[in-house]
C-alpha cells in the first residue's frame, strides 16, 4: 500500500515531537484535537503556545467540560493556516483515493488560495514599521 504524505517536506524518522508533549510534561486530561493542532504547527515549525489560551475559555456544562478546539479564524490569523482550505484538499485527495487512484500517485497539492494579512497592533507593540508598499498589498488588516 502507497502513503499519501501530508508534510512533504517532513522526515518521519527524524521528527522529534513538540515540547509540550514531553516525556517531562504530565497531562492530567488530554483533548485530542488540541494534541493534534500542537503537533501540526510543530511540524510546520510554528510555535504551537500562541494558541493554546483558547482553552481557558472552556466550560463545565453540568456533567462534562465542553469539547474545545481552536477557533478556525485564530488559526488563520496566528499562523495563516486556513483549515477550511485544508479540509477542501484534504476532501479532494479523499476522493481521489476512493476513487481507485493510489495515494501515491496523486500529486502533492500546493494551496490555491493564499492570504496576506497584516497585524498593525503587534507591529506597533513590536515596533515595526510595515511599509505602505506592503499595506497596498494585504488582504486584511488586523487593527
Amino acid at each position: 500500500m502507497s502513503r499519501l504524505n501530508a508534510l512533504p517536506h517532513l522526515d518521519a524518522t527524524g521528527y522529534a515531537r513538540s515540547v509540550l508533549h514531553a516525556e517531562s510534561c504530565a497531562w492530567v486530561e488530554k483533548n485530542c484535537y488540541v494534541d493534534i493542532w500542537i503537533e501540526v504547527l510543530h511540524a510546520l515549525g510554528l510555535e504551537p503556545r500562541a494558541i493554546l489560551p483558547f482553552t481557558v475559555t472552556i466550560d463545565f456544562e453540568g456533567d462534562q467540560w465542553t469539547f474545545f478546539k481552536p477557533p478556525h479564524d485564530e488559526l488563520r490569523e496566528l499562523y495563516g493556516v486556513d483549515v477550511q482550505e485544508s479540509f477542501r484538499v484534504c476532501a479532494s485527495q479523499l476522493a481521489q483515493i476512493f476513487a481507485g487512484t493510489p495515494p501515491g500517485d496523486i500529486p502533492v497539492e500546493e494551496p490555491t488560495k493564499v492570504e496576506l494579512v497584516v497585524n498593525l497592533k503587534v507591529a506597533r507593540e513590536l515596533g515595526v514599521v510595515i511599509p505602505d508598499s506592503v499595506l497596498a498589498r494585504v488582504d486584511r488588516v488586523i487593527q
